[in-house]
């Protein structure tokens, strides 16, 4: 906006040096406004909103009560599901003193952790050939569209256990 100076003071006379006395443009502080990163685990509902703002370019000890209008989250990351990186934009604050940027922040919905067992006899092999396999970990609707029919691998050993106990795990392909 624009300030008009007067002099007033009996005692002192005043001189302006601006192009147009006693008149003084006031710019607007630049002040950033930038979505906060977050994640979620897939879990089959739709994301909506964001995880909040930060802000740099208060001045004074002001903060975001001094703001018009109201934080509005937008894009990509709103109605996201599956597991992927989106991007989250902050829209909303108004100000007359302050020139807002907004910069974008990122959602990741990371994937769901799902677990395949099977049974098989021991047989003195290390074959990991399994006609029978069980998914489980699927959610919502994922339960009707995902099945297994027969998956193979190798095992580390024909033993049961490995030593120390542990059952052994194998990564099967042709899933």
């Amino acid at each position: 906006g624009t300030l008009a100076m007067t002099s007033s003071h009996g005692n002192y006379v005043m001189d302006f040096v601006n192009p147009t006395p006693n008149n003084y443009v006031i710019t607007p502080k630049s002040l950033t406004i930038t979505a906060n990163n977050g994640s979620k685990t897939y879990d089959t509902t739709a994301f909506s909103g964001g995880f909040g703002v930060s802000f740099n370019g208060f001045v004074g000890g002001q903060n975001s009560s001094v703001l018009g209008g109201s934080l509005v989250y937008g894009g990509t990351a709103q109605g996201a599901v599956d597991a992927g990186n989106y991007s989250i934009v902050p829209s909303g604050y108004t100000s007359s003193n302050y020139a807002i940027t907004f910069r974008s922040g990122t959602l990741t919905i990371n994937p769901a952790a799902l677990t395949v067992t099977g049974t098989r006899l021991y047989d003195d092999d290390n074959d990991a050939s399994f006609s029978i396999l069980t998914l489980n970990g699927l959610l919502g609707a994922d339960q009707n569209t995902v099945t297994l029919a027969s998956g193979s691998g190798n095992l580390a050993s024909s033993d049961v256990r490995l030593s120390g106990g542990t059952p052994q795990q194998v990564a099967l392909s042709n899933i």
